[in-house]
């Protein structure tokens, strides 16, 4: 390897752990617009980028804030689809892709 050459490969721009937790709460927040928060695989809430409507405070807040905000804003809609019957879709497309 020149020295160009790993300079060039220093010089890459990687994904951040950042950059993950946007891109995990992006593709999940697509398939899950009702729901305000999505918890990423880092433990962390997330805020939905398509949720529409008044945010409820973050799920970890203390009771007393989401019960006021509860008792304000009505309680939450039941989420369309559960996780397994979205995840479930993904699986069938791609066997339905693999298989030929």
């Amino acid at each position: 390897m020149t020295d160009a050459q790993y300079q060039e490969e220093c010089d890459q721009i990687f994904a951040t752990t950042r950059d993950h937790v946007d891109e995990y709460t992006r593709n999940h927040g697509v398939l899950r617009p009702e729901a305000a928060w999505i918890l990423s695989p880092f433990d962390t809430w997330e805020a939905n980028p398509f949720f529409s409507g008044p945010r409820p405070p973050h799920p970890e807040s203390c009771e007393e804030e989401l019960d006021a905000w509860y008792d304000a804003h009505g309680a939450p809609a039941a989420p369309a689809r559960s996780d397994e019957e979205l995840w479930g879709d993904v699986v069938d497309e791609l066997e339905t892709k693999r298989s030929f």
